[in-house]
């Protein structure tokens, strides 16, 4: 269905799922003939959505998404300070490394504060923090204090289970930063 609308690109905004199209996608469907080309044409047409922005527009100045900061509570007036966490699937699988923080760098309003092992997992892979749940839960407490160390006011991030998780891991040490996708940072306007 991906291949009838003619799309050159597909664009995602989850690192798991757009790793799954990309890699997995093409493992499935290797032992029937057919479906294997579609699952390659369609995972050869896979991007991020920080790569749509950065590598394939070219944009380089963005305008942060006041609406947003106020609803946070945040002050738009002032420097937000954001830091991020690349997500595992998004970063190894995708190889998404740079193109978010050159949004969260290029974007007005915000100030990035680069962390300590950004690239480190939080702990949810996938079903393990359901598995693993106390193993999920130190991993994650690990990257809270990571957060906390940068000063950030705002935690971005390119995989929603990697939001939830992170969102999970500073609410149990008592810290409501708020986490969210890089790109609901940016003003469509």
């Amino acid at each position: 269905m991906l291949l009838q609308t003619g799309a050159e690109m597909i664009v995602t905004t989850c690192g798991s799922c757009g790793s799954a199209i990309k890699h997995y996608y093409p493992i499935l469907f290797r032992d029937d003939p057919q479906m294997l080309a579609s699952a390659q044409a369609v995972a050869s047409r896979i991007i991020d959505v920080s790569e749509l922005l950065v590598d394939v527009l070219g944009q380089t100045k963005f305008s942060v998404n006041k609406k947003l900061l106020e609803r946070l509570g945040l002050d738009p007036a002032k420097p937000v300070r954001v830091t991020y966490h690349e997500p595992c699937h998004l970063g190894r699988r995708m190889k998404v490394v740079t193109q978010p923080k050159t949004i969260l760098n290029n974007t007005a309003g915000l100030k990035f504060v680069p962390m300590q092992d950004e690239n480190v997992c939080c702990g949810c892979g996938g079903l393990f923090s359901v598995h693993h749940y106390d193993i999920s839960r130190a991993i994650a407490a690990d990257k809270a204090k990571n957060i906390l160390a940068t000063g950030a006011d705002i935690v971005a991030t390119g995989c929603p289970a990697c939001a939830m998780q992170i969102a999970d891991g500073l609410a149990h040490i008592g810290r409501n930063i708020p986490v969210v996708h890089t790109i609901e940072l940016i003003s469509a306007e």
